[in-house]
């Protein structure tokens, strides 16, 4: 049970009934995650929401009816004492148009500008971890996988859109979109997590090509952006 992924969550959400999932997130910590947090989740709380209250059968979960049988009352900001090298304080300071997402549990941030868009260029991609207990934010470069092809890399830029998602199963984040030192076209680049550290890529694409745009949005819809 242990090696439980998100991918057979997802099959699990989608042939079980929902109380039997439940049953297994209430069972410790590492499984509430997986169930209730993970993929799995669009297709668990759509299940449980027919099966409780009758709600007619549909592919897509309704995000209004989740906040709804979520338990968060309120948000609260923290301020938080930041960590990070001396030398990478220069290029957080400041820093606008940069864009970040949640990779496997991993929260990074990519790309940017400095002094209020008048700045260089940023290309680098950063790893943000939070103490909760101590509210301290961490921030440090991340391990590019020495087989990474530089060639991939997106380069400098801002006003992107960095999502997460999947390639089948592999999770992945896309970037898009922005504006660089030249013209940056809509071909999405890949991150994903190996073993040696992320690694970039950029898929062959099909179909008309969106024009070229910059401080957009991008969001996940079923196995889409």
């Amino acid at each position: 049970l242990i090696d439980i992924g998100d991918d057979c969550l997802v099959t699990l959400a989608a042939a079980l009934h929902a109380s039997s999932l439940l049953s297994l997130a209430l069972t410790s910590k590492l499984f509430c995650r997986l169930v209730c947090s993970g993929n799995s989740s669009r297709l668990l709380w759509a299940r449980l929401v027919r099966s409780k209250f009758f709600w007619p059968l549909t592919s897509q979960a309704s995000p209004g009816l989740y906040r709804a049988l979520s338990n968060v009352q309120h948000f609260k900001w923290h301020k938080c004492e930041l960590e990070t090298a001396r030398h990478r304080r220069p290029y957080l300071d400041g820093r606008t148009s940069s864009a970040a997402c949640c990779l496997e549990g991993q929260l990074l941030m990519f790309g940017g500008t400095l002094n209020g868009n008048m700045g260089p260029l940023l290309d680098d991609l950063l790893h943000i971890k939070y103490d909760r207990i101590n509210k301290v934010v961490t921030i440090k470069q991340a391990l590019l996988s020495g087989d990474s092809d530089e060639a991939m890399h997106p380069g400098p830029r801002r006003g992107h859109t960095m999502t997460a998602t999947t390639l089948g199963v592999t999770p992945v984040a896309c970037i898009i979109g922005g504006w660089g030192n030249g013209e940056i076209e809509m071909t999405p680049h890949i991150l994903s997590k190996h073993t040696s550290g992320y690694q970039w890529s950029s898929p062959q694409t099909t179909g008309a090509e969106p024009q070229w745009r910059a401080f957009h949005s991008a969001t996940e819809i079923g196995t889409g952006l």
